[in-house]
């Protein structure tokens, strides 16, 4: 039986449980079976290997000699061989003869098997739908090219957003590239200063030329302050997570001062405020927003926030939208069964894995790049988004 080559000890310990509605979800593997590089393509990208470091030069090794070497049969290295030829790699010179080494410098590439290794701002299982559908479809088609992605046992925020504790538990990984969410500038400076590969989805890369993949929000940040101002709001504020604006304001929220100016409109910290990205710090936030001159609208990062918001102002006796216009800079599936249906950013993902997917597949090749990709965000109006309450009503 032949022996598979080179394929990579399973980890002893890997955990990756995402709920949907209270229960994991199915991989059904025989409905949707997950292609892997055979044994006949494993065969033949070491041959490549070798040949590409030089081990091999001229005449090749005999059938059987490879075939020992590899732990397989001759049958299948024949066939590594013969997949060698098709690519130009290896000549044939006739029966009974053994291949030589092509002359040309200029092999073409094989992608090689990669151990990706996924990094998350938070656990998988709390983080929001959009980050879960583009991981989720990462590793299905990672897996389908033949990869092996692993998500690494903590999320940043679990580890502090400590750099030096990411780092040390990422080498622990053993991971050759690493696709990363929503990175602070401080683990782009890590990444940088330790030369590891990856790419980052959002986030902050600052002056590092990392490969980059992110929703642009900035034009349909535009659109909403534009309907905002239109009906007449004045006090707007943008709920601001901590890497929004530092260690400086991000494009998102450098466009969003940027209309209020240009409305005439007050421009200030009051219209972008960060706090801790906990229950307890966007508690504290909404109790200093409402306690003196509450806002007319609010944009905020998730669906978690709108509806922290939507309770927050029940207890005040206000509501969304008679009181407060409420959009989310995000989509949920549960928008859908909402009631006012909650107005919110829309973002196509297939674009930023599409980037992703190329960019692990380059790197394989011995191919690395660091190309940008931004989608944009388009404003979905639904029912949230009101005039705002009139004077005498106030």
């Amino acid at each position: 039986m032949d022996r598979i080559y080179s394929r990579p000890a399973a980890p002893r310990h890997r955990k990756a449980v995402i709920y949907y509605a209270g229960k994991p979800p199915s991989f059904d593997r025989a409905m949707h079976p997950v292609p892997r590089l055979s044994l006949v393509e494993q065969s033949a990208l070491h041959l490549q290997r070798g040949i590409e470091s030089g081990r091999w030069q001229g005449a090749l090794p005999g059938v059987v000699r490879l075939a020992a070497e590899l732990g397989v049969s001759k049958d299948t290295m024949e066939a590594a061989l013969a997949l060698l030829e098709q690519r130009g790699c290896i000549i044939s010179r006739g029966p009974g003869k053994r291949r030589e080494v092509a002359a040309t410098t200029s092999l073409p590439a094989i992608a090689r098997s990669l151990r990706v290794g996924l990094l998350l701002r938070e656990e998988l299982g709390k983080t929001v739908p959009l980050t879960q559908e583009i991981f989720l479809k990462l590793i299905h088609d990672l897996e389908a090219m033949g990869h092996k992605p692993v998500l690494a046992p903590k999320s940043q925020s679990e580890l502090g957003d400590d750099p030096a504790r990411i780092g040390r538990m990422m080498e622990k990984c053993q991971a050759d590239a690493w696709v990363i969410s929503g990175a602070p500038a401080a683990l782009a400076d890590w990444l940088s200063d330790n030369s590891t590969p990856a790419i980052l989805l959002g986030g902050q890369h600052g002056k590092h030329p990392f490969a980059h993949a992110s929703m642009n929000s900035s034009k349909a940040i535009h659109e909403t302050v534009r309907r905002l101002i239109e009906l007449g709001h004045q006090r707007i504020v943008l709920v601001c997570l901590p890497d929004w604006v530092r260690p400086k304001p991000g494009a998102m929220v450098q466009a969003f001062f940027k209309q209020l100016a240009d409305a005439g409109l007050p421009a200030s910290e009051y219209n972008a405020p960060w706090h801790e990205a906990t229950p307890q710090g966007c508690s504290n936030l909404l109790d200093s927003l409402f306690r003196l001159t509450p806002p007319t609208a609010m944009i905020v990062p998730t669906a978690h926030y709108a509806y922290a918001v939507m309770a927050h102002v029940g207890t005040l006796g206000l509501s969304v939208p008679r009181d407060l216009s409420l959009v989310v800079r995000g989509s949920d599936p549960a928008f859908e069964w909402i009631r006012p249906r909650i107005a919110h950013f829309d973002c196509s993902t297939a674009g930023l894995i599409r980037h992703v997917v190329r960019w692990v597949d380059r790197y394989a090749k011995g191919k690395p790049d660091h190309q940008s990709k931004l989608v944009e965000a388009t404003l979905v109006p639904g029912d949230t988004i009101a005039p705002p309450p009139s004077a005498a009503r106030r």
